[in-house]
């Protein structure tokens, strides 16, 4: 095809407004789309993260509420008293009672057998791995206590509290204990505690409800005395009546140093410190809160999302949703993420700075999401909650609907350009052709000048062809006019040479006389 033909470029502006059309309509289509697509699901995340937020607040706030009615409670107090009294005489007993070197052995041999060989000391932070002997209560009422109610317990590590009193060696601690422990389980079960402690003025554990060994240890100067535990209960002995303190989530060894937070509040009676009540938190029912149940999708969050309780610092508080499929050594040998792995970003950056919003950012694994986020109030520490989802997943729809439109768009595109080719050559480039034949007879064919350009009325065409049709009659009407003067003009010519003849032969006689009169003026002249 000549490129710098009519036809060709009609048809090249043809295809090009419709490509610009289509690809117009289609781009501010998706564009459109994309953004009406990324409010809503910013408006899920907002929920889901208001949603979350309330719902980590309340369930703390409860725990809180609970701690201080235990720990203002005179009924507590007198608890307290009862199994401190009763602990502290378990070392009185008589030998023929409790063999101590019996209990110190099997003690040795439970450590040994089902706690030391447990405890994963590959955790982040955690404890080094000590002598077993290091791990017993220093005191004999500790070790008797322990031998009560871990030992001599026939349930198995980790369902010790369903032991509420040892009959088989009947002492004044243990009735102590049956009169609270079933209430102390029901409590830590219905509200998720993990274990509630009551630790004597001295730092005496003298009740546990999970009975792990931590039970019956001093707080102060024993092989817990640089956990959680302990912080938590050397900071509520500063406060007062109504106050409570909090121990963040780090490596807890007697739960295996899975991770674990503790909040605690004072004893107090008539001014004078008696104790401390300790709620201890386990990460599971963070997890709880946190994990929808697993139904992330029904949630809002799709494949990608997630939603992530953090530290100002950007520590994780609860594990993550793809715990299983993160590529960090730390995160694997401690098995969770919480107080395990940082994660900062622009949200974790302005949590930090006491922001609330959202928007789309970079993740700390540089993947663009939508990310909202706000701050928490937790126990007067400084928290946040970041809830995020992929950008690509959030657009996957909308690629699937562009694919879809550009296929539609590419077959409209087809269609109307072959009906733009087929009007184009209908409509414009036939008439031409008409013309140009028309032209080309009259420049170069016989000249017929009594043939007419026929094209469809209408248009502009139509408009020259019916001038050309006009110019060629004139042209016709004066050629024949010329044929008509010429032959007029052939007729006066020939008139006029006949004449001429006529005129020579005359002009050929006068001379003849003129010289046959020279002659005889001649001979006249000679006689």
């Amino acid at each position: 095809m000549n490129i710098k033909s009519i036809k060709f470029k009609l048809i090249t502006l043809m295809a090009v407004s419709l490509l610009v059309i289509a690809v117009s309509i289609v781009t501010i289509s998706l564009s459109k789309a994309s953004s009406a697509l990324i409010q809503t699901n910013m408006a899920v995340l907002d929920a889901v993260k208001e949603s979350k937020k309330a719902h980590v607040t309340d369930f703390l706030t409860s725990l809180e509420l609970l701690l201080l009615s235990k720990a203002t409670d005179a009924a507590t107090v007198e608890t307290m008293w009862a199994l401190e009294d009763s602990f502290l005489e378990l070392e009185d007993e008589e030998e023929d009672v409790f063999d101590k070197e019996k209990i110190t052995k099997e003690l040795l041999n439970h450590y040994e057998t089902q706690y030391l060989n447990k405890v994963n000391y590959k955790m982040k932070d955690s404890p080094y791995k000590r002598e077993t002997l290091d791990y017993l209560p220093q005191t004999l009422s500790g070790k008797i206590a322990q031998y009560l109610y871990i030992i001599d317990n026939q349930y198995p590590v980790g369902e010790k509290q369903k032991l509420s009193i040892n009959k088989n060696t009947m002492v004044e601690y243990s009735k102590n204990h049956i009169e609270i422990h079933k209430a102390y389980v029901e409590l830590a079960e219905n509200f998720g505690l993990y274990n509630i402690f009551l630790v004597n003025k001295d730092g005496y554990v003298v009740y546990t409800v999970a009975k792990e060994k931590d039970y019956a240890t001093n707080v102060l100067d024993g092989p817990y005395k640089d956990t959680g535990l302990a912080e938590a209960f050397r900071k509520a002995k500063k406060l007062k009546s109504g106050e409570i303190a909090f121990a963040d989530f780090k490596a807890y060894e007697p739960s295996y140093n899975d991770p674990a937070a503790f909040i605690s509040s004072p004893l107090v009676y008539q001014g004078d410190f008696e104790g401390v009540v300790i709620f201890q938190i386990p990460r599971q029912r963070i997890n709880d809160v946190m994990n929808f149940g697993g139904d992330y999708e029904k949630a809002g969050l799709g494949k990608t999302g997630t939603a992530n309780l953090v530290c100002e610092e950007g520590c994780m508080k609860n594990d993550s949703r793809f715990l299983n499929q993160i590529d960090d050594q730390e995160v694997k040998d401690s098995g969770t993420t919480v107080s395990v792995m940082n994660v900062t970003s622009a949200s974790t950056e302005a949590i930090r700075l006491g922001k609330t919003g959202s928007w789309i950012i970079e993740n700390y694994k540089g993947i663009r999401v939508l990310s909202s986020y706000t701050t928490i109030k937790i126990y007067g520490q400084n928290w946040g909650m970041v809830v995020e989802i992929e950008e690509e997943e959030v657009l996957a729809s909308i690629h699937e609907i562009r694919n879809v439109v550009l296929g539609i768009s590419f077959g409209i595109f087809i269609v109307l350009l072959l009906l733009s080719v087929y009007l184009v050559q209908r409509l414009i480039i036939s008439k031409l052709g008409t013309l140009q034949s028309a032209a080309y007879d009259l420049a170069k064919g016989e000249g017929d000048l009594t043939q007419r350009i026929s094209v469809p009325k209408g248009d502009e065409i139509y408009e020259v062809a019916e001038n050309i049709n006009a110019f060629i009659e004139k042209v016709r009407i004066t050629v024949s006019e010329a044929k008509r003067s010429s032959s007029e003009n052939t007729g006066i010519a020939q008139t006029l040479s006949e004449a001429s003849l006529i005129i020579r032969g005359k002009t050929e006689n006068e001379a003849r006389i003129v010289a046959e009169v020279s002659s005889v003026g001649i001979d006249l002249q000679n006689v």
